[in-house]
């Protein structure tokens, strides 16, 4: 993936800026639509955090490349949060700890340095490191800023660390095996007005289990 970035310089920081900016905003606003969240509460659906992690682990080579993503992680919080509807209160709290979410397995994988998960102890620890402690964390932190929001703060810890969880666990392998040129090979462009079709369907009408509609009947 690393081929498809300028070697250094400000081109180089501004593509990792806008790779972080944009793919945080549709994985995050996305999965807030699909969850259909009032923007009160964290959403149950939140693979945002995983792809911010993902992407630093791939494409960060020194602490000013990772201070520019994780920036440019925290203005798309701002703007999806913001487009949600949350109040200003719970954008900064949710803005801020999504970062620290990403920081924590970050340092913890780095930490780890694991090439490949090949046993049950690399695959444990990194469970752990990358899994369940950077989303209990932010679980934490998310029920701290609802209690002191509305006094609630149970639920929305644990929808913000399963969330968080289930987002790693599916995007994770996914996003640190693919590459560019995979992508490339599989000639999206040729698909491009297939895929605007599909998307545009999805986008007019929600899924019935987002959108509480009742399920559909057929008579006999």
């Amino acid at each position: 993936m690393t081929s498809y970035i300028a070697p250094k310089g400000a081109a180089r920081l501004a593509t990792l800026a806008a790779i972080a900016f944009i793919g945080f905003f549709i994985l995050g606003y996305g999965g807030i639509l699909i969850a259909n969240s009032n923007g009160e509460s964290p959403s149950p659906v939140w693979p945002a955090t995983a792809f911010g992690l993902c992407i630093m682990l791939r494409l960060s080579r020194s602490r000013r490349d990772d201070i520019v993503m994780l920036g440019a992680i925290v203005l798309s919080g701002l703007l999806v949060n913001g487009a949600a509807g949350s109040p200003l209160p719970l954008n900064l709290g949710y803005s801020l700890i999504n970062p620290l979410d990403v920081m924590t397995g970050l340092v913890a994988m780095r930490r780890l340095a694991l090439p490949r998960f090949n046993t049950a102890k690399s695959v444990a620890r990194f469970v752990l490191a990358a899994v369940i402690g950077p989303a209990m964390i932010g679980g934490l932190l998310a029920g701290a800023l609802m209690w002191a929001y509305d006094g609630h703060a149970l639920v929305p810890g644990v929808k913000w660390f399963v969330a968080n969880l289930l987002g790693v666990c599916i995007l994770f392998p996914f996003g640190m095996t693919v590459s560019l040129r995979q992508f490339a090979k599989l000639k999206l462009e040729d698909r491009f007005f297939e895929a605007l079709v599909v998307f545009s369907l999805l986008g007019g009408r929600p899924p019935c289990w987002a959108s509480g509609c009742p399920p559909i009947r057929c008579n006999s």
